[in-house]
């Protein structure tokens, strides 16, 4: 799995070598969370953050295997745009951070990764909750 992860341009993985035992972690938030990136064009401010996106689909699809109830996979919402839909490549990545950081707040007592593809890893190493994924 570490192969796949790098593959896809992951700025930080947290490594745990087996299925974490529940926790209280608040409503909503399960031990681990998994917030995944998508990259430019592959999702929209309006998407379901439940529903695998783009290259990291098989990402979050392989933890929520290994993790099965331990661990709640998001794949964040943005504008993921560059230069389109009226927006600079700027103005999206800011969007993203922006919401990841909201949603990322919402479990501060969960363990997480962090992971992001393409302009998503700019999304995510903006986050600025990087240091929560070691």
């Amino acid at each position: 799995m570490p192969a796949a992860l790098a593959a896809v341009g992951l700025v930080s993985v947290s490594t745990i070598a087996a299925p974490v035992a529940a926790a209280d972690t608040g409503a909503g938030c399960s031990p681990l969370m998994a917030y995944l990136v998508p990259g430019t064009w592959e999702t929209s401010k309006g998407a379901s953050w439940s529903t695998p996106k783009g290259l990291l689909a098989p990402v979050g699809k392989k933890l929520s295997e290994d993790y099965t109830s331990s661990i709640t996979v998001l794949y964040a919402g943005y504008e993921a745009s560059a230069f389109d839909k009226g927006k600079t490549y700027e103005a999206s990545e800011k969007d993203g951070v922006a919401r990841l950081t909201a949603v990322m707040k919402r479990c501060p007592d969960s363990k997480i990764v962090l992971g992001g593809f393409s302009q998503g890893a700019d999304v995510a190493g903006g986050s600025g909750m990087g240091d929560r994924a070691r």
